[in-house]
C-alpha cells in the first residue's frame, strides 16, 4: 500500500480547463452560507468533514430541492495547498464529461459529483475560493463495513456499486490518466433507494510525490485489486479486517459469497497472470455479466 503523506498539489493540474468554459459554468458568491444558483436561493443546512486544506458544506432551499455541497479552500492553505484544490475543479469536469463521452452515465448522471458553479472570488493566481457541485447522496461504504447500518446490502447491490464503480476508474484510468491514490470507502457512497454510486474526493491522485520524496506512479491494476478488496469486506464484514496481510486469492476463493461475484473478486486481486483483468472496463463488463440469484 502507500507510504509516506502526500504533498498536496505535487503533480498540478492547475488549469481549469477548457471545457469548463464551453459549458459556462456560473460564477457565484457566498455570503454567510448563503448563496444564490440557477434562479434559487440556498442556505447552510450542515458541515461535514473536509481535507488538511478544505473543508465542505451543504446547503439546500425552502423548497425540497436537492441540497448542494461547496467545497472551500482553508484560509490558511499554502500555494502547494490551493494548487491542489484548483485541479479538482478541472479533473471533475474532465470526469463528468468523460462518463458522458462513453456512455458512463446511470440514470442520466455521472458517478462522480456534478461541478454546478465556482466562485467568483479568486486569489491572484485565479484560484477561485470555493466551488459548488451535486451532493453525494447515501451512505459511505465504510459504515457498511463496520456494520453500523441498519440494512446491509444485498450481493445484487455490490454487484451494482462495482460496476458503477469501474466506470468511475475507467474514466480516471483513460480520461486523466491517473490512478485513484486515495482509495478509501468513505469515499464511495451508495443510494439504495436510487442504486446510484457517487465516488468524490479527487484531489489526491496518483502520479504523485509523497512527502519522503518517492514519486508515486499511477497503477490502474492497484486500482482494481484495492476495488475487488472493499467489495469482499463489505459481504465479510470485520471478518476480511487483515485481508492484506493473507493471501487475498485464496481467502475469496473459500469464502461463501456467490459463486460468480467470486470470479469476479479474485480476478480483480490476481495481477500479472493471464487471468488477470485487462483494465477497468473489462472489469466493469465482468460485473454486468453476474447474474445473481438472490435466497
Amino acid at each position: 500500500m502507500n507510504t509516506g503523506e502526500p504533498i498536496p498539489g505535487a503533480t498540478p493540474d492547475t488549469e481549469i480547463i477548457s471545457g469548463l468554459a464551453e459549458r459556462q459554468l456560473p460564477e457565484v458568491s457566498m455570503s454567510f452560507g448563503k448563496l444564490s444558483l440557477a434562479g434559487k436561493q440556498y442556505e447552510l443546512t450542515s458541515r461535514t468533514g473536509g481535507g488538511k486544506f478544505s473543508d465542505v458544506i451543504f446547503l439546500g432551499t425552502t423548497t425540497g430541492d436537492p441540497e448542494i455541497a461547496v467545497k472551500l479552500v482553508a484560509l490558511g492553505a499554502n500555494d502547494r495547498e490551493r494548487e491542489s484544490f484548483n485541479s479538482e475543479i478541472g479533473r471533475l469536469a474532465k470526469l463528468s464529461e468523460y462518463q458522458r463521452q462513453h456512455n458512463l452515465l446511470v440514470g442520466g448522471s455521472p458517478c462522480t459529483p456534478e461541478l454546478l458553479a465556482v466562485s467568483s472570488q479568486k486569489d491572484a493566481k485565479g484560484i477561485p475560493s470555493f466551488f459548488v457541485m451535486s451532493k453525494a447522496e447515501g451512505i459511505p461504504l465504510d459504515e457498511y463495513i463496520r456494520r453500523t447500518v441498519s440494512t446491509e446490502l444485498s450481493t445484487q447491490d455490490v454487484v451494482s456499486i462495482g460496476e458503477q464503480a469501474c466506470r468511475v476508474l475507467e474514466a480516471v484510468h483513460e480520461g486523466l490518466d491517473a490512478s485513484y491514490y486515495d482509495f478509501q470507502p468513505r469515499n464511495f457512497f451508495w443510494d439504495a433507494q436510487r442504486r446510484k454510486l457517487t465516488v468524490i474526493d479527487f484531489n489526491l491522485l496518483a502520479p504523485i510525490v509523497l512527502e519522503n520524496g518517492e514519486r508515486v506512479e499511477a497503477n490502474p491494476v492497484e486500482d482494481l485489486r484495492n476495488l475487488s478488496l472493499m467489495l469482499f469486506r463489505i459481504l465479510a464484514g470485520v471478518k476480511a479486517v487483515k485481508l492484506e496481510k493473507g493471501d487475498a486469492q485464496t481467502i475469496i476463493q473459500q469464502s461463501g459469497i456467490d459463486d460468480e461475484l467470486k470470479q469476479v473478486l479474485v480476478r480483480g486481486v490476481t495481477t500479472g497472470k493471464p487471468e488477470s483483468f485487462k483494465g477497468a472496463k473489462d472489469m466493469r463488463e465482468a460485473f454486468s455479466k453476474v447474474k445473481v440469484i438472490e435466497e
